[in-house]
């Protein structure tokens, strides 16, 4: 099976958006994010683009999974060149390995259903809290995977809740 990981920020009640944002703000996961993932294939749903401005991540080649057929994008995200849409997930998984050693799923909630069976990689920041939310990350079995890093992050000035960055790889 050719790598395929996910990342993810996730409340302990499964939360990861309300209303098309985060319901939080945590730099330091952000950066997490961004290092994991800068230089890499990134696979997410026209929504989650959407939510983002409906511009590319930079330092990413963006792959934009949307079952709209219609579906354009805008002038100025055409320009960029970083940008493929595509209508199913194995589309965007293969064209996501040909370019890349460690392309990333990063959402949003049915993106994350989708892949979960073809993940082999998952980071998973869990925040320790309960919010309400209107976008959940899927149940898992987790004696699919083995959890490699785990590295506790405290509450502090900038973090208004703790959280846990988790690495879990997919047992084989």
């Amino acid at each position: 099976m050719k790598p395929l990981s996910l990342i993810v920020a996730m409340s302990e009640n499964r939360v990861i958006g309300r209303e098309g944002d985060l319901p939080w703000h945590l730099p330091d996961d952000m950066k997490w994010f961004v290092n994991k993932t800068k230089g890499h294939q990134v696979i997410m749903g026209r929504a989650n683009f959407d939510s983002i401005g409906n511009k590319p991540l930079p330092n990413r080649h963006n792959i934009i999974l949307t079952r709209d057929k219609n579906y354009s994008l805008t002038e100025e995200a055409m320009a960029t060149g970083e940008i493929t849409v595509v209508q199913s997930m194995q589309d965007a998984i293969n064209i996501a390995q040909s370019q890349d050693d460690e392309p990333f799923i990063i959402g949003g909630e049915q993106i994350y259903k989708a892949a979960l069976p073809f993940v082999t990689r998952m980071y998973i920041t869990l925040v320790h809290t309960h919010v309400e939310g209107d976008r959940f990350f899927p149940n898992f079995n987790p004696s699919d995977f083995e959890v490699t890093e785990k590295t506790e992050h405290p509450a502090d000035d900038r973090h208004i809740y703790p959280f846990t960055f988790i690495t879990y790889e997919r047992s084989s």
